[in-house]
């Protein structure tokens, strides 16, 4: 699973204009002068020490703040898009409301029509997208998974741009709005730095379930398939004739993703039951998520790697300015 581009650029940033500066300073404080006494070297060089050790250690405190400081601005994002596709749905007549439903329900039953066609080998293009039918801002809906604390918007296509915000709908799958001989699949990262998103897709088992807000309705759906496979196998995500399928999918194995893996749900009647305080959730949030440690846990790839890079760089100068002292030192 790709990591957020903006990384890299900080660690530069930071070793740049933050440590250059010090560099210059201290190589200005080095310079030999009339009356310069061994001692003064040696309380420069352990001063040098001291403070590259302390600037170190905030460094390292830093890199794994980061991630769950980050985590917290994307729920915010995420939290700030859920609510504007609410006001966006409750500003809708009823009216409009139905027109939308009917534009989705009719591209997928355009989607399971080609679906057949291609497979008897008469497919043709519709040339019919449900974003040219469904206008209700910048996000289709929202997901919800109760079990593992998941609360993320659903965007239309899946690059990288919208899975590093939210959930990704995959284009040419069904719209999720359920119904008869339907199977929409959504995708979301896994392990990135920035925000858990579906980093926890694997405390899924059957019989969990998750929900789709989509419009002014909201869809239940019950795991009853998780499978592993190579990327290019995607026969289970095929539309399967009178079945009402949503498959999650994520990269696996953790910090590998050399694989997929797919959460399959089967809709089931929704009686508004309250979604965040199942006992699984209850269970699984106390002892699993909301947590410092956890997030750490969770991105400890990216803070290895990071922490690396940063501290190493610092331990570098240090190492350059100790032995410019060292020199400056044998030349008085």
């Amino acid at each position: 699973m790709r990591r957020g581009p903006p990384q890299l650029f900080i660690i530069l940033y930071y070793l740049f204009f933050r440590l250059l500066p010090i560099s210059n300073c201290i190589s200005s404080q080095l310079q030999p002068s009339h009356g310069k006494v061994r001692g003064d070297a040696m309380d420069t060089t352990t001063k040098l020490k001291v403070g590259f050790a302390a600037l170190m250690i905030l460094s390292g405190i830093g890199v794994a703040s980061y991630p769950v400081i980050s985590n917290a601005v994307a729920q915010r994002h995420a939290s700030e898009a859920i609510q504007n596709y609410d006001d966006t749905v409750k500003s809708m007549d009823t009216e409009k409301l139905d027109a939308a439903k009917e534009a989705a329900r009719r591209y997928n039953q355009q989607l399971d029509s080609a679906v057949e066609r291609d497979a008897a080998g008469e497919a043709e293009d519709t040339g019919t997208s449900y974003v040219d039918l469904v206008d209700v801002g910048e996000s289709l809906g929202y997901i919800t998974i109760p079990k593992i604390d998941v609360n993320l918007p659903i965007y239309e296509g899946t690059s990288d741009d919208v899975l590093q915000r939210g959930v990704g709908h995959l284009e040419g799958s069904s719209y999720p709005l359920g119904g008869e001989s339907t199977h929409s699949v959504l995708t979301g990262h896994r392990g990135l730095p920035e925000a858990v998103l579906f980093t926890d897709l694997d405390k899924l088992e059957e019989g969990d379930c998750f929900y789709l807000h989509i419009l002014d309705e909201t869809l239940a759906y019950q795991v009853d398939q998780i499978k592993v496979v190579e990327p290019e196998h995607t026969e289970d995500l095929e539309i399967t004739a009178g079945q009402d399928y949503c498959t999650l999918v994520t990269c696996t194995p953790y910090a590998i993703n050399t694989h997929r893996m797919l959460v399959r749900g089967t809709r089931i009647p929704y009686n508004g039951e309250e979604e965040t305080n199942t006992p699984q959730a209850v269970q699984y949030q106390a002892l699993r998520t909301g947590t410092v440690v956890k997030r750490v846990v969770d991105a400890w790839p990216w803070i290895a790697v990071t922490g690396s890079i940063v501290i190493g760089g610092e331990a570098l100068l240090l190492l350059l300015l100790l032995h410019r002292c060292k020199k400056r030192e044998e030349d008085d």
